[in-house]
């Protein structure tokens, strides 16, 4: 039921390798002002994708 909310989800889109973080806008706590804190958590998250394909073999530079 729709609430009047925003939530960003960010999530791996390969599959067997799940990863996801999500973000929800309260009243006091806009998604704007946590975009900096947002953008360094999905870095993170790309940063620990790519280290796991390299371990199982699935990606090489």
């Amino acid at each position: 039921m729709p609430r009047g909310k925003l939530k960003l989800t960010a999530y791996s889109p390969l599959l067997g390798v799940p990863w996801s973080r999500e973000w929800v806008e309260t009243p006091g706590s806009p998604l704007d002002e946590r975009l900096e804190t947002i953008v360094a958590a999905i870095e993170t998250g790309a940063l620990e994708l790519l280290a796991r394909l390299e371990r199982d073999g699935r990606y090489r530079p």
